[in-house]
């Protein structure tokens, strides 16, 4: 097991400085990034142990105006780093806002941080 999300949180600051783990109490305060971590599973299990694991991460952006921006400065830090894009669903939020959901996935190499294709 391995805890990136410091690392994730630093990322996507710097596409926009309001990012938070869960859902916002105070939502005048847009553009928002929400993440969570889906998953965080044993890929790869030796005889000493876990060696890879499988990590997916749910990015959702709420903004007044349009979310393409911030989806392509998303985009580019997470596969920058290593992680493979897996969906991307502009949605109907019904407070308004414009709402997307990205989710992202690699798998992590224990000794080096390194991250490979799930």
């Amino acid at each position: 097991m391995i805890n990136l999300k410091p690392e994730i949180v630093k990322l996507l600051k710097t596409v926009n400085e309001n990012v938070v783990e869960t859902f916002p109490d105070d939502w005048a305060k847009l553009p928002i990034l929400v993440y969570e971590e889906e998953n965080n599973t044993p890929y790869t299990t030796t005889t000493e142990g876990e060696s890879r694991t499988l990590l997916r991460y749910r990015i959702e952006i709420y903004s007044k105006t349009s979310t393409s921006p911030f989806k392509a400065k998303i985009d580019e830090v997470m596969t920058k780093r290593g992680f493979t894009r897996s969906m991307c669903l502009d949605t109907n939020d019904l407070g308004g806002r414009r709402h997307t959901i990205m989710r992202y996935e690699g798998v992590v190499d224990l000794k080096d941080n390194k991250i490979y294709r799930a």
